[in-house]
Parts: C-alpha cells; structure tokens; sequence
C-alpha cells in the first residue's frame, strides 16, 4: 500500500512538472528574442536551439516538381530527396493537382517570356501596363502582399495540406532502421531524450519580404538561404510514427504515447508563429496547442516591441508593413550585430538578455562523454 502510493505520489509530481510545450528553434539569433520571450510565459514551455535544419540532409521537392531546393547547410549535400504532398488525398487526386499546377506554371513561364521577350517587352508595357497601375499602387503603399497570396495552381483547400510525405523513400533506400537513425540522430543532437513534453514543436524559420535581393541571406542560413518550413515538418512527422518510435525505444529513447511532434516557422520579419499540419493533432492536444498559440501570439507582441526600436516606425505595424513593402531591401536586420555562438545548456543563459545578438546552440557535455 505503501508502494502504490508512492508511485502515485510520484506520477502525480512528474504529471505537475511535465511542460506543456518544449520548442525547437534555429540557433540564429533572431530567435534568442523570441525564446526569452515565450519562455517568460505563464505556462512551462522549454525552449532548445539547433541548426535550423534540425540535421535532416533533404532536397525538398515540391509537388509537381522533378527536383528542388537544398535544405542542407552549404558546405554538404543533401542524402535523400523529400516530396512534397496533398495529405488525405486520394492518388487520382493528387495527380489531377499535379497536373494543374504544371500547366498553370508553364502557362505563367509563357506569359512572363512574353513580357520580357525583346520582340514583345514594348509592346506589351504600351498596351497592357495601364491594366497593371491598381495592382502596382496597392504594392507601392505596402497593402498588397504579392508573394504570401500568389495562386500556385493548387486549391485554397489543398493549400494547407502541402506538406513533405514519406513518398519514394524506399526506392532511395531509406527503410525504417534508417528513418530511426535519422530521427535518433535529430533528438540527441537536440539534446531531448526524456522528459518529453506533451506538444514537441520543430520551429523553422523564414524572412517575409518582396523584391528584396537579399532575401536568402535573410532566411535559413542551415537550409542553405531557404525556408526551414520543410525541415521542421518532416522531422515532425518522422517522429510521430508508431514504428520508428517503437524502435528508437530499443535504443534508450522512450516517447511517451501521449507526444505529439510538430512543425512550426517562425516569420522573422513580422515574429508571427505559424503551427503546421494541426489537422493531424489528437484531439485530447486540442487544448495544448490553443494554450500554445496564445502563449505564441503574446511573445510575438513582446518581440516586435522589443525590436520596434531598431527600425524606422512607431508603431508594431509598421514592422508588417516593411514585410510587405517592395523598395524595402531591409525589413529587417538578419544577422547583423551578432556578437557571440553560444553552445552550452539553456540553463546558463535563460535568465540574462542577450538583445538578439548571440547564436544559441543547445549542448550539454554531460550526454556528451565520447
């Protein structure tokens, strides 16, 4: 009797202890705001660091596409394509999709050739440019947002159903012992190997801007100047298969059933916090993520005042708008003044400011013997 109620004692304490969220962020030091920031929050969320493409060496290619973009950092070469899929769609309507999105970017490759074609390009300016002043003024006074809104042949229902799938990993040999290699490799980089939260969220990061020919060394510096958005979802999803975690407990790392992992990105120009694939949540998360999202939302706050100071403008919004703002070359300020890398436990910084300017790199020498 004794036992029993020390046992219950116990998991009543590790129920109480238990975060709500743990969050995974590039090392960049535009999110060391953001994580003193959420961290401040009043439900427990444990935030790490680690390069933003969370050790996954992909190409991601999106649907419809023969090859794509390198999320790898530039110095290595990605080991295995990713393709990019409708989630819950049949195949006969995955391909129906495929095939409207090829046809309508040929047709948008056409039109533009035509544009600026030598034969064509002035003659087109002195007919047709009268067509284009609404579209140009919304632009110029920062209210359009040409990229963010721009149809791409899929479905505003299929939209949020773009995601990496596990589509063509057999044929590159990439079985289950490997995809369980992979995903031991992304969580004792990380450093998370018990003590799981009940929401584990892999948080990329992108730059929101127009026209600006800087825009990849405002990205993802680990996923070679892009979006750490496919990154962050396939390791998500790579971690939520029964097989690959029955699996990775055989080698010391036991997921509790009740984690759910997954993808997020974080918009360093607005600091808004975008979760992914949210269709694929338990039910009994439902109210975790809501509690996240708000926690979230309020750190973005936080984050945009703490930098409104930095940039021209009064006001928060006026960080929305220089990411909508196409004569903007500098929404932002990237990497500019950082001053340190950082790679120890979260411990040993979390209750200083490091005002934006420090990589932060989770490391701990102590799982670290060899």
């Amino acid at each position: 009797g004794k036992l029993t109620a020390k046992t219950n004692e116990t998991e009543k304490q590790q129920s109480v202890d238990r975060k709500l969220a743990q969050m995974v962020f590039c090392i960049d030091v535009r999110s060391e705001r953001f994580r003193r920031q959420i961290e401040a929050s009043s439900s427990p969320i444990e935030t790490f660091g680690f390069a933003g493409f969370f050790g996954l060496p992909i190409e991601f290619v999106p649907l419809g596409e023969a090859s794509g973009s390198w999320q790898v950092p530039a110095l290595i070469s990605p080991q295995l394509k990713v393709y990019e899929g409708i989630a819950g769609r049949s195949d006969d309507e995955s391909q129906a999709a495929i095939k409207r999105r090829v046809r309508f970017r040929y047709s948008r490759k056409a039109w533009k050739e035509f544009q600026t074609s030598a034969a064509s390009c002035f003659a087109f300016v002195e007919t047709a440019g009268l067509f284009y002043g609404f579209k140009l003024a919304l632009r110029s006074l920062g209210i359009a947002n040409s990229t963010a809104s721009r149809f791409d042949g899929i479905g505003r229902d299929d939209q949020p159903r773009l995601t990496p799938t596990f589509d063509g990993l057999d044929q590159q040999g990439v079985d289950w012992d490997k995809q369980t290699d992979m995903a031991e490799s992304v969580l004792r980089g990380i450093g998370i190997v018990n003590d799981f939260a009940r929401l584990v969220v892999f948080c990329g990061h992108a730059s929101q801007t127009e026209n600006n020919p800087l825009q990849a060394g405002l990205d993802c510096g680990a996923c070679c100047g892009h979006s750490g958005e496919p990154n962050a979802r396939f390791a998500a999803k790579l971690l939520n298969q029964a097989q690959v975690r029955a699996a990775l407990a055989t080698r010391g790392i036991d997921i509790p059933d009740d984690t759910h992992f997954m993808g997020a990105l974080h918009n360093t120009t607005t600091d808004e916090i975008k979760f992914f694939d949210d269709y694929e949540l338990p039910a009994s998360h439902a109210a975790d993520l809501q509690e996240l999202r708000a926690n979230a939302e309020i750190a973005s706050a936080a984050t945009r005042g703490e930098r409104l100071p930095l940039l021209p403008g009064s006001k928060s919004d006026d960080l929305i708008r220089r990411s909508r703002d196409w004569s903007e070359v500098r929404p932002e300020w990237g990497l500019a003044g950082n001053a340190a890398f950082i790679a120890a436990p979260r411990e040993l910084t979390k209750a200083i400011s490091l005002d934006g300017r420090s990589f932060l790199h989770s490391y701990d020498y102590r799982r670290d013997p060899g």
